[in-house]
Formats: C-alpha cells, sequence, structure tokens
C-alpha cells in the first residue's frame, strides 16, 4: 500500500478536473486545503481533506466519486438512480443495476457516471456508469441500466476505510 500528500500542483489540478466533469460539486471541491493519494493494486483513492472523495487510475485519467462523497454531497451532487427495495441487496452484494429496479433518475446520457441511492434517497449504494440513458432506462424498464463500479463493502471501499485510519492518525 502507498499513502502520501499530493502536492499543491497536484490538488490544483485535480480541483479543475473534478470542477469540469462535476459542477455541483465544484464548491465543495474547491475548498480543499489537502490532497492525499493511497493506492493499493491498481486501485488508487484520492482525499480531499481527510474524506476519500474520488476513485481514479495511476494515470488520473478519470476521477468517479466514492459512496462516502456522495453521502456527504447528497443526491443533487451527481446524477442520480433511485432503486426499490428489491433490487438493494443485490446491489450490496456487488451487482449492476438493471432498469426495472429503478425507480427515480435525474437525467443523464450513456457512459455518464450515476450514483445509485436507496429508496427515499437515503444512502447510496452504488456508482457505477450508465449502459443506457436515462430516458431509455424508464422507457424501455429491461435489462442491465448502470454497471456498478463501487458498492458498499467492495475493496474500494475498504481502501476508503483505510484511508480515513490514516488521516486521524
Amino acid at each position: 500500500m502507498r499513502y502520501f500528500t499530493l502536492r499543491k500542483k497536484e490538488l490544483n489540478k485535480i480541483k479543475r478536473e473534478v470542477c469540469e466533469t462535476y459542477p455541483k460539486v465544484c464548491d465543495y471541491v474547491k475548498e480543499a486545503k489537502l490532497g492525499h493519494e493511497i493506492s493499493e493494486n491498481n486501485i488508487v483513492v484520492i482525499g480531499l481533506d481527510n474524506l476519500p472523495a474520488f476513485i481514479t487510475d495511476e494515470n488520473w485519467s478519470e476521477f468517479i466519486p466514492t459512496l462516502i462523497l456522495a453521502k456527504k454531497v447528497g443526491p443533487e451532487g451527481f446524477h442520480m438512480a433511485e432503486v426499490d427495495e428489491g433490487a438493494v441487496k443485490h446491489l450490496l452484494n456487488g451487482a449492476n443495476v438493471m432498469a426495472p429496479g429503478i425507480t427515480r433518475v435525474s437525467s443523464f446520457s450513456e457512459g455518464n457516471v450515476v450514483v445509485v441511492w436507496s429508496p427515499n434517497r437515503e444512502a447510496p449504494l452504488v456508482v457505477g456508469k450508465a449502459v443506457m440513458s436515462s430516458e431509455k432506462i424508464m422507457g424501455v424498464r429491461k435489462g442491465k441500466a448502470i454497471k456498478t463500479i463501487h458498492y458498499a463493502g467492495d475493496k474500494i471501499w475498504n481502501l476508503c476505510l483505510t484511508y480515513l485510519k490514516q488521516v486521524r492518525k
């Protein structure tokens, strides 16, 4: 495992890219004074001010929000889908999000990063990539809608918990 503090130049680069990709969380990201990176087995988590905020690769080619950041920011911060109670246990086991289980969506396109929320948007369950647009999901109502990237209890989740332990030392 590798853990280190980011240089100011690196932190500013992350802030710019995140603000371009996720304008609704830009205010939160701009306020960050410290950045850290923790990585293990090709999984990289970028932390902002003691919060594991984004998942990326070693080249920082794309920043995907963690469930922890999604919870802090709320359903309005990212593209969103809400699922019914029957889908929850499957998603917590890492299943992809199927269109019939989705009850509500914000507007998004195929390929967008989407945070999937439990009923009544109490907690984020999954962060994934849309396989079809929100319009198609609600129209077709069958098939895989969102490919799961990160869910509670996965390797990324565990790395986020390790990160939190590191920054609290």
